[in-house]
């Protein structure tokens, strides 16, 4: 990389830009970033935190996380900080996170970077359209989803712990590195121990959406191999049931209308077809006596780009 894009990013002396991740649209100031580096030791990234809207949207925002929704705070140095503790929260728990780099990394902003591993590999989209994966490994990795959704659920429940839920996943907050499925952008949690149940369905019903919109002809299989390993159905049904109603899954009554005018989730066919193969798929294990219908051959569908792939 250039020595101009170093400076633009205020990178420390002895450290290297490999890469820019990602990084929030220009406007508000202190532009957040997400970079992968290098210094003498090796890769790692950088999540620098900063505004990602102008300042006055961002505190008309902070007062309804804050006192509308029950999440945490939007403002930059608090979610580094959130981050950093909701990262040290589920790697006690087990589940599997960025960790700091194995190496020292020295000269960054303590309130507003957070350094991390380089985790090596590809979202769970880019994964499940990938023409060189067979059928049997995308499921396998379905099925593996599955197992640790049920475990952190499970696990979240117990201690009635929010920050163990994503506040709103899709398959791109999931990474596979190898055997590894690590997860991905802790930076906003919500804090209502009262909403912990809800937020295990909001989430479920964002996935469900996701793994119908990536590839929607897959999607029976996807459930097929996810109600084998997440096996509390009745979760499952109650989240069929507010997607086919709003779409999703508001976290409070009294504001589900806004909910729905913000989203436009009741218009979105996609959300209540996705519903409805959930509900088929939880009629046809009952119908079988709770277990898993036969499928004679999976369906063929077509990659982004026009290809045509298995499942």
């Amino acid at each position: 990389m250039s020595s101009t894009a170093v400076e633009e990013h205020r990178i420390p002396p002895g450290n290297e830009l490999v890469e820019v991740l990602a990084e929030s649209e220009r406007g508000g100031g202190g532009q957040q970033v997400v970079l992968r580096l290098r210094n003498s030791h090796g890769d790692f990234v950088l999540k620098r935190f900063g505004l990602k809207q102008s300042r006055l949207r961002t505190q008309v925002r902070q007062f309804g996380s804050l006192f509308l929704v029950g999440k945490s705070s939007i403002l930059p140095k608090d979610r580094k900080q959130i981050e950093e503790e909701t990262l040290e929260l589920w790697r006690r728990e087990g589940f599997d996170v960025p960790g700091p780099p194995p190496f020292p990394v020295d000269g960054f902003d303590d309130e507003l970077d957070l350094i991390m591993e380089f985790v090596e590999g590809e979202s769970l989209s880019e994964a499940f359209m990938r023409q060189d994966r067979s059928d049997e490994e995308i499921l396998a990795v379905v099925e593996r989803l599955a197992d640790g959704l049920a475990l952190r659920h499970g696990r979240a429940m117990e201690l009635k712990e929010p920050r163990l839920l994503f506040e709103r996943p899709t398959l791109e907050h999931f990474f596979l590195s190898g055997d590894r499925i690590v997860n991905l952008d802790l930076e906003i949690v919500y804090t209502d121990r009262r909403l912990t149940e809800r937020l295990a369905l909001r989430e479920l019903s964002s996935l469900f959406l996701s793994l119908y919109k990536c590839r929607p002809v897959a999607y029976i299989y996807f459930l097929e191999v996810f109600l084998r390993r997440y096996r509390d159905h009745d979760r499952l049904r109650k989240v069929a049931g507010y997607m086919e109603a709003y779409g999703g899954v508001p976290l409070k009554r009294l504001l589900t209308p806004l909910y729905l005018v913000q989203q436009g989730k009741i218009r979105d066919r996609r959300r209540k077809t996705a519903a409805r193969e959930l509900v088929k798929e939880l009629d046809a294990w009952v119908a079988n006596d709770n277990s898993p219908p036969e499928r004679k051959a999976l369906p063929e569908d077509h990659d982004s780009s026009g290809g045509k792939r298995p499942v």
